[in-house]
């Protein structure tokens, strides 16, 4: 009658550790999901506000190269992104890093995802400019009327603070 109880007893409990490990996992899949669309989602109305802070010094000449620096770094600070705009070419301008990346330059194949989709999205290294992996969403900038971009604006945010979380989460439900 003991073996009876202990081994329906170890059998609950490797099921209820076996149900504990599932669980975890699928809530670190559902919260990875989530923090990444929601990354991009943050980083596509930063590149649109990135791009028409560009539109409006480049186009409209509502404002200096002092104003466009002063509004370009608070929007940053603000969001908490790394922000770089290159030439129609791909030639990086500025960013919002403040690091010389003279003679960098964005793949001619992403300028042309770019180009073709409006609005791209990345996972991964920008070779030359970061050194960690990035969330990354880029858009031409194209002036009203016009089909031929302008420049490009690439808005940023570091992966690792999502594999952080996701950590967390996995040291909550691993044994």
């Amino acid at each position: 009658m003991k073996t009876v109880k202990t081994s329906t007893l170890v059998t609950a409990v490797t099921l209820f550790v076996l149900a504990l490990m599932i669980l975890g996992v699928a809530l670190q899949s559902l919260v990875g999901t989530y923090l990444m669309e929601s990354t991009f989602s943050r980083l596509d109305k930063d590149s649109q506000v990135l791009s028409d802070l560009v539109l409006a010094y480049h186009v409209d000449d509502t404002m200096d190269g002092a104003q466009f620096l002063v509004n370009l770094d608070l929007t940053t600070r603000v969001s908490g992104i790394d922000a770089i705009i290159c030439d129609a070419q791909g030639h990086i301008l500025i960013s919002s890093d403040h690091v010389n990346h003279q003679n960098v330059m964005i793949r001619q194949s992403y300028l042309d995802q770019i180009a073709k989709a409006d609005l791209t999205h990345y996972t991964g290294k920008m070779d030359g400019i970061y050194s960690d992996a990035r969330y990354v969403s880029a858009r031409p900038v194209i002036a009203a009327g016009s089909r031929v971009p302008l420049a490009y604006v690439v808005a940023s945010s570091p992966v690792g603070e999502t594999q952080d979380m996701l950590q967390r989460i996995n040291r909550v439900f691993s044994l």
